[in-house]
């Protein structure tokens, strides 16, 4: 059980493009526990063996996007015995290869055109982008893409059968590629075809008016109230195997 006794460690920085993207999202976590009495540090990456890295740990909320998010710093938390959130370094490392990623949900027969995030590199039918947060077994209100840049503001008119189908879709793609604990969902529901997943994230952005956001404003859900519903499902025992929505 989660405990305010806990030391909590959130894990920022990694490589590439999406470093100042993983220290924003670490500074929203930070504050959010930090302002509900929670004990934390916090640790910018910037070395795959994690050099300095705090001796005493209970729990590692990481917010690390692009390579080394991709199963190293998972492996290393894994060979420290130190829980952290989201899925595992198996997990992480598959979900990089956008290949491996569509021949998984093609397994479970769920289509995919896993490709540039469905903004390059494919051709897509007419539809409707919509982005799904996870979050344990539940998926968060849909968020509409608009005009393809997730961030800005946008109404919802959507039935509310058609979320309920969308929404199953998008856990099931989740789970399918051993998704854990929390993640986003790209969907686009093609008006010829159906849902088809564009992308998997495992590690959703924090930043003001991302989806994310705009997912946990729509259901009601504080920041630090997600945040303490992940390091739950961290400290979870229970095996990471694959069930599918009915």
């Amino acid at each position: 059980m989660l405990s305010k006794r806990n030391r909590i460690v959130i894990v920022t920085g990694g490589y590439g493009p999406e470093r100042d993207c993983s220290l924003a999202s670490g500074r929203v976590v930070a504050s959010a526990l930090a302002e509900k009495g929670y004990i934390t540090s916090s640790y910018v990456a910037n070395d795959w063996f994690l050099p300095g890295f705090p001796r005493i740990a209970d729990l590692v909320f990481s917010t690390v996007r692009g390579r080394f998010g991709s199963g190293p710093l998972q492996d290393q938390l894994s060979r420290r015995g130190i829980p952290f959130s989201g899925s595992s370094a198996k997990t992480c490392q598959l979900v990089s290869d956008r290949k491996r990623v569509r021949n998984c949900l093609r397994k479970y027969g769920l289509p995919a055109l896993v490709s540039g995030n469905g903004r390059r590199g494919a051709t897509l039918p007419e539809g409707t982008i919509w982005n799904a947060v996870v979050l344990g077994n539940r998926v968060l209100p849909l968020i509409a893409d608009g005009d393809g840049e997730p961030g800005e503001n946008r109404e919802r008119e959507f039935v509310s059968m058609n979320e309920t189908r969308l929404r199953r879709f998008a856990l099931n793609a989740f789970r399918s590629v051993g998704g854990f604990g929390y993640g986003g969902v790209r969907i686009l529901d093609s008006e010829s075809d159906g849902p088809i997943v564009l992308d998997i994230d495992l590690a959703p952005s924090f930043a003001k008016g991302s989806y994310l956001q705009q997912a946990l404003a729509a259901a009601g859900i504080q920041v630090y109230e997600y945040c303490e519903r992940v390091l739950e499902h961290a400290l979870l025992s229970i095996p990471r195997t694959l069930r599918l929505a009915g």
